[in-house]
């Protein structure tokens, strides 16, 4: 073993599933395995540890001499502290282990708003039947264009949907020229080619994407370049039939334009799983929108740590026992 340990010390930074630690305790004899419940026990494991795998990035790596190697059970890395930032411990996340439930997500909001389902579930609660005459129109998804903001795994997972329901799909990226790589198997990587969307943008193209879109999705992370992406201007760029998605991160947008975007009809609706403040304030005006489709940071339902996650996990684990390249490495500068 290259490493001066004998032993390695891992923890994990949830309560975990029984069969994944099997798992992990069966392909790695050689790990000494801590599982922590609250960030409180794991900051008083990292005293000692030589790995954490973990939903809570650690805030002050200072306490963990040891400790070379980070792996985030989510995607956005937005929360990490500046002492960690500036660390030498390496990071990886998740990226792509969660695409098809992020995706599936997406159009869970958009399903909704094109066939008013709010409507018939107020109906069906009511136990009232609209006539045939009374039938608001419905809204066809075939025929229509999607924009996707951020076109990486997630982006992906979303254009192919949108590729069965027969939809246009425009997509941006922040190097369309760079040719997309597919990830290992176990990774929900969709169209690794990018021969699905008929157009690819780079950010000098957003506002097109905006005029022609009726549906908009923001699947890009969190950085000082994307802090408020969508406000005043962009709104006026979007149709006034357009419906939004936002399952990347809160800050994205400026809430305070897209209350008044869609109280004054700018847009149609909007579909939000993120907000600038979690949990969202009881104050806020978008609670009671009936344009307003609200989840509460939920697209990958309540478990981070399910089986793609755990073989993206123990592959890196494998490469880091051998010193190779790990996948899904986080340049902690750019938080992405």
């Amino acid at each position: 073993m290259p490493r001066a340990k004998q032993r390695l010390k891992l923890v994990i930074g949830r309560k975990t599933d029984p069969g994944h630690i099997d798992r992990i305790v069966s392909s790695f004899p050689f790990l000494d395995v801590e599982i922590c419940q609250t960030e409180e026990e794991q900051d008083g494991a990292l005293r000692s540890a030589d790995m954490l795998f973990t939903r809570i990035l650690p805030r002050r790596p200072s306490i963990a001499p040891d400790l070379k190697w980070v792996h985030f059970m989510w995607e956005g890395v937005d929360s990490m502290s500046d002492e960690f930032r500036d660390s030498d411990i390496v990071l990886t996340n998740s990226s792509g282990a969660h695409a098809d439930h992020i995706a599936e997500h997406v159009f869970a909001f958009i399903l909704n708003h094109a066939r008013k389902a709010r409507l018939y579930m107020d109906l069906q609660g009511r136990k009232e039947w609209l006539s045939w005459w009374d039938q608001p129109k419905l809204d066809m998804l075939r025929g229509s264009t999607i924009g996707v903001i951020g076109y990486g795994r997630i982006g992906r997972a979303i254009a192919a949907i949108a590729n069965g329901f027969g939809m246009n799909v425009i997509a941006m990226k922040r190097n369309p020229s760079k040719k997309i790589v597919e990830g290992p198997e176990f990774i929900p990587c969709r169209d690794p080619e990018g021969r699905i969307p008929y157009k690819i943008l780079g950010p000098d193209g957003i506002m097109e994407l905006f005029s022609v879109s009726d549906h908009v999705v923001l699947a890009l992370p969190y950085t000082r370049e994307t802090h408020h992406l969508l406000g005043v201007e962009k709104f006026r760029a979007m149709k006034p039939t357009a419906f939004l998605v936002n399952i990347g991160r809160g800050a994205l947008i400026d809430e305070g334009s897209l209350v008044d975007a869609l109280g004054s009809g700018e847009i149609a609706g909007a579909g939000l799983d993120v907000f600038e403040k979690e949990p969202l304030p009881a104050q806020s005006p978008l609670w009671v929108m009936e344009n307003v489709m609200i989840t509460p940071h939920s697209s990958v339902g309540g478990d981070p740590a399910e089986d793609t996650v755990i073989d993206l996990f123990c592959e890196n684990l494998d490469r880091f026992i051998r010193g190779d390249e790990m996948m899904n490495l986080v340049d902690k500068r750019k938080g992405y």
